[in-house]
């Protein structure tokens, strides 16, 4: 017995629809930092709000260009707080000179079902006198959501420009970007010197793992180096979404049963064509007018 296309419906409609209602799960970080140029160090105070209405398991704090690494809870409650105090000195940090510098960390977590997620964040220092906006930063399509499918590898382009008037030095540039998204950088050699007003192509591939599709994440690069004497380090964030892609599994097996559906509705509405036409026609003898 051929399943009628409603059958087929009802199978892509389950296909289709949510498992469970999702839950919402988010921790928001603050920070404090204390700079003591005497002893030359800077002491950090982190503080991780769970602002959601499940508990986050595996809750941590990375500092990735400090290699290191701190587990803050092993479950955190919603609306539960946890915290991490660290004093760092500026050697290790890389201060060495007047100016603004930036340290990356990752808050990292699992949900209830035990997949990991991760966020980067931005903790900006100030060593007397600072340094203003020295370098512009921003996409070829400014404002733009970048869509990113699923095991792929995709090359977002940018520009740099020094809006400092004088000649810089980039040092360094740093990908501010979870776990789940590898970011490298493309074409540019580092240290490299900018003169004044120059604009400079900047390439960075993004490829996701560990991602969700339909996720958000917010991505962004921080550009170091010295002017005058004095260091900068400026931040720069944009959008992506997770898509998946077009050759998938899911996608490919979600075409099968559309294809299903329509072949077997077209094979019905055949069928009850030829069954009007095979129907013999029917009849009726006049009636006889009645006599008296």
């Amino acid at each position: 017995m051929i399943p009628r296309p409603r059958i087929l419906v009802c199978l892509l409609s389950c296909f289709l629809a949510q498992t469970a209602m999702a839950t919402y799960l988010r921790l928001i970080p603050s920070n404090k930092i204390q700079v003591n140029q005497q002893s030359k160090n800077v002491r950090f105070e982190w503080t991780l709000l769970n602002d959601g209405d499940e508990a986050a398991e595996a809750v941590g704090l990375e500092l990735p260009a400090l290699n290191q690494a701190y587990i803050l809870a092993s479950e955190l409650a919603p609306q539960g707080k946890a915290s991490q105090t660290l004093t760092v000195p500026f050697s290790k940090l890389g201060i060495d000179k007047p100016g603004v510098y930036s340290v990356v960390y990752r808050v990292s977590y699992k949900d209830a079902n035990l997949f990991p997620f991760s966020a980067p964040h931005l903790v900006q220092i100030v060593i007397p006198p600072g340094v203003g906006r020295v370098l512009v930063m921003q996409l070829n399509r400014p404002g733009a959501e970048i869509q990113l499918p699923l095991q792929s590898t995709r090359k977002v382009h940018f520009k740099l420009q020094n809006v400092a008037g004088k000649p810089l030095i980039l040092e360094k540039i740093e990908p501010l970007s979870p776990v789940e998204i590898e970011t490298r950088l493309q074409d540019l050699a580092i240290p490299y010197q900018m003169p004044a007003g120059e604009e400079k192509a900047l390439v960075v591939s993004l490829s996701p793992s560990q991602a969700l599709i339909g996720s958000v994440y917010v991505l962004g690069l921080v550009v170091s180096g010295t002017v005058e004497g004095m260091h900068f380090s400026e931040p720069m964030t944009f959008v992506i979404r997770i898509r998946e892609n077009l050759w998938s599994p899911r996608n490919i097996l979600l075409g099968v049963i559309i294809g299903i559906s329509l072949i077997l509705f077209v094979v019905q509405l055949a069928k009850k064509r030829l069954l009007r036409r095979a129907q013999p026609a029917v009849v009726t003898a006049p009636r006889k007018p009645k006599t008296k």
